[in-house]
């Protein structure tokens, strides 16, 4: 209750208003104080009774009471006793954090006033209506849940949208906190994890445990992180419909190779044959039970109750796992990943044989597992290899086989002329994908030569030496298909003419062009010098006790004959050395591009200038140069530019760097249009207009 008192003008009289307050049954929703209002004339020294008095009271500034015409009759109390002038309600609406404040003020007067009466009385004053705590409340009709595992729907009434609450789910002495919601809203459903439902039931232990309790605390907050009055609490019951043990399971990978092909060890995946998947299982008995075993199995493999447990070989992507307790009660999951049906890799069958008896061919004949998709996103590219002797080196198998439908076939490949029929050797055949691979080997043995006489002929299915009376400096000898010829193998081991040819006709591998004399090759040679598609040429080579010099000519066009060079020196052949003619001299400001006589990464270089103009005056100019974006790569640009002065012609190269002065530079970018290159020269520090200029672009295509 609050009390104001206000002022009068004569005769002893006290002007005061009483103020108190009510709440309706709804105000926590309505947020509603209703004030009530009494205005009193307390009589002094005389009292009185006159009329057309005007009677005023406000609320914060707003009428709640005025009335003209009003009488006021004092002295039906006596001296110094109170008499009622008037009185009223007023509904009043508090802020949104259930706090408000009011001003109340009050008037009484007349026109004329007698000797009698108080003359013009009025009051003002503000006070604090009680705040109207706002918190949000439980709402619950039943605190009963059916069964503990189901989901709780929390009911909260709410009366601030800006608030926030948050729930704490504990034990009854709010020791142990099984969940907390925040930002909880009303009919949000939450669901007790495996590790919550653990954390409650060893709230209680008793073995008859069959209805648990538990305490549910509710806060509300105001936008600044403040608690707002009380929190609420509620005490819980929920059934345990049964009393079967529960658990948590984690699966991942832990093979080395399967982690780095896939990038994870999640274990989403399952590669079969391969992957070794760890599953962990962390298990809980109700009730007062013990766990008794736990039970993971793969396929035909199974854990024997150890746990954690690590699978390999494994051949299905399902995991079923059962968790048992002292009851024998069980609770069972079956998890499901995603398997990759792979088949590792194994050499079914093989073989390396000679061609013929008296062959060095050998021919390579396989069969071979190996998977034929993808992992994932990613594709299985396996690598065969062969090696000839213990101590060799394994070569790549690149071509000649198929690879489909899990298998790698080999049908009589030939590995080359490798192995003299005179010579045995041992052969290793190494198979290899993203993730297993297997190796087989094999012995070839020598040939056997037989020779066959007739009347006036003999046959050899080898080679045919002839050597002088001492068996010394003995040479093969070799005869044509069509007959006409004879030849007689060298010094390196390769055959010849009797009378030597300086052609040797077209050879299809220039590696293979080692015998001195010269070889027409065709576009479709293979380690040609150049990679023109309509390229053709000859090369002359010269073979020196094995270290061999090959010299190339690219003569289908006259104008512009090329030369290459190479040797085959330590068993092995260098790069070509190009001296190709440039045609630097034909090139044309603003004409085509022309190329540049030389090479990048074994791509031709070629060359294009651009007309700049005049340079700019302190600004920047942007040309076209013509070239497209999407099918070149610019290696280098060499530029010049020209101009008169006061001092005679002088000459700056592009771009230019001023040692003394940075802002005298005159620099080049690049930027496109419409996926064409234009180059930018930015000469914003200097006037540079009465330079002209061009630049040279070097490029090769993509």
């Amino acid at each position: 209750m609050a009390k104001i008192t206000g002022s009068v003008e004569k005769n002893g009289y006290e002007f005061y208003a009483i103020l108190t307050e009510t709440k309706s049954d709804d105000y926590l929703t309505t947020n509603i104080t209703t004030v009530n209002y009494s205005v009193y004339l307390k009589n002094g020294a005389t009292r009185t009774e006159s009329s057309n008095w005007t009677f005023n009271a406000k609320i914060d500034g707003s009428n709640v009471y005025n009335k003209t015409g009003q009488k006021v009759a004092s002295n039906s109390v006596d001296f110094n006793e109170a008499y009622l002038l008037f009185s009223g309600s007023k509904e009043i609406s508090h802020n949104a954090d259930g706090s408000k404040k009011i001003t109340f003020s009050a008037f009484i007067s007349r026109s004329s006033y007698s000797s009698f009466d108080p003359g013009y009385c009025k009051l003002e004053g503000t006070f604090d209506l009680t705040k109207i705590n706002r918190a949000s409340i439980w709402d619950f009709t039943n605190t009963q849940m059916s069964n503990i595992e189901d989901a709780l729907t929390l009911k909260i009434n709410k009366y601030v949208t800006d608030y926030t609450d948050k729930v704490i789910i504990s034990s009854a002495d709010e020791k142990t906190v099984v969940k907390t919601i925040n930002n909880a809203s009303n009919n949000q459903q939450i669901k007790f994890t495996r590790e919550e439902l653990t954390k409650l039931y060893t709230l209680d232990s008793n073995e008859t445990l069959t209805n648990l309790k538990f305490l549910m605390t509710l806060s509300t907050y105001d936008g600044n992180g403040n608690l707002v009055g009380d929190a609420q609490k509620i005490t819980m019951s929920a059934y345990l419909l049964n009393a079967n043990p529960i658990f948590t399971y984690t699966i991942e990978e832990t093979e080395a190779k399967v982690i780095d092909l896939l990038d994870k060890n999640d274990a989403s995946t399952i590669i079969k044959s391969v992957s070794k998947p760890k599953i962990e299982v962390t298990a809980s008995a109700l009730k007062g039970a013990t766990i008794k075993t736990i039970s993971i199995v793969n396929g035909t493999q199974a854990n024997a109750n150890e746990n954690p447990y690590i699978f390999n070989n494994v051949q299905t992507g399902t995991f079923t796992i059962v968790v048992t307790d002292s009851r024998n009660l069980t609770k069972t999951q079956v998890v499901t990943k995603n398997l990759i049906n792979y088949t590792p890799v194994y050499i079914n069958s093989y073989s390396f044989e000679r061609e013929s008896q008296t062959s060095s061919k050998i021919l390579l004949n396989a069969d071979v597992t190996c998977y034929s998709s993808s992992f994932n996103s990613i594709t299985n590219i396996p690598t065969v290899m062969y090696k000839m002797g213990t101590n060799g080196t394994y070569k790549e198998v690149t071509s000649g086989f198929t690879f489909e439908n899990n298998k790698i076939t080999f049908n009589n490949y030939s590995l080359g002329e490798i192995l003299p029929y005179t010579q045995t050797n041992k052969f290793y055949l190494y198979v290899l994908d993203l993730l297993t691979e297997d190796t087989e080997n094999e012995i070839v043995s020598k040939g056997v030569a037989t020779i066959e006489a007739g009347e006036h002929d003999f046959q050899v299915n080898g080679t045919l030496y002839l050597a002088n009376d001492n068996r010394e400096n003995k040479r093969a000898i070799n005869i044509s298909a069509d007959g006409n010829k004879l030849y007689r193998m060298n010094a390196n081991g390769n055959y010849e003419n009797f009378v030597p040819s300086i052609f040797k006709g077209v050879i299809s591998d220039l590696n293979n062009a080692t015998v001195d004399g010269s070889y027409t090759w065709y576009k479709e040679a293979t380690n040609r010098p150049w990679s023109d598609t309509n390229a053709w040429g000859c090369v002359m080579v010269q073979n020196n006790n094995g270290w061999i010099f090959q010299t190339a000519y690219a003569t289908y066009d006259v104008d512009n004959s090329r030369i290459a060079h190479r040797g085959y020196i330590n068993s092995a052949w260098t790069e070509w050395h190009y001296a190709e003619k440039k045609n630097l001299l034909n090139m044309t400001t603003g004409g085509t591009h022309v190329k540049a006589g030389y090479k990048i990464d074994n791509k031709d270089v070629y060359v294009k200038r651009i007309n700049l103009g005049n340079l700019p005056n302190k600004t920047t100019k942007t040309v076209s140069t013509g070239l497209s974006t999407t099918n070149i790569d610019i290696q280098k640009v060499e530029g010049i530019a020209g101009g008169s002065s006061s001092t005679g012609y002088f000459y700056i190269t592009l771009p230019d760097v001023n040692p003394n002065t940075l802002s005298y530079a005159t620099r080049l970018t690049f930027t496109s249009t419409n996926n064409i290159y234009n180059v930018v020269i930015d000469c914003t520090g200097i006037n540079r207009s009465n330079y002209t200029g061009h630049l040279d672009i070097y490029f090769t295509y993509k």
